[in-house]
Order: C-alpha cells, then structure tokens, then sequence
C-alpha cells in the first residue's frame, strides 16, 4: 500500500512527462490540457482509493 505522498509523488512526475512530451511536439495547448485531464483521472483515481480504504477500515 503506497502513502497519499509517494501517490502525488508519482504523479508529479508523470504529469511533468508528459507536458514534456507534449512541449517537445511543440503544441503547449495540449500540453496544458493534456495536463489538466490527466489532473481529473488522478483524482478520481485517489479517490477511489481513498474510499476503498475508509469500507475497509469501518470493515475492521
């Protein structure tokens, strides 16, 4: 189980990836929208994750 820090920790640094990958093709826009939609699925992500383990707390 990863800590809510090394989670963001992760992301940073594929969404830093990515807006490198997008700057390189030369298109900032997508590099910046690219960015904010991988921002929205992260969240849902950890939120998922987050509520998974509040059940699995209550559970015990």
């Amino acid at each position: 189980m990863i800590t809510l820090l090394q989670f963001f920790t992760q992301i940073k640094m594929l969404a830093h990836q990515l807006i490198q990958v997008f700057y390189n093709i030369g298109s900032f826009d997508l590099a910046f929208f690219g960015f904010i939609k991988f921002l929205a699925i992260a969240e849902v992500v950890c939120e998922q994750k987050f509520i998974a383990a509040v059940k699995q707390a209550i559970a015990i």
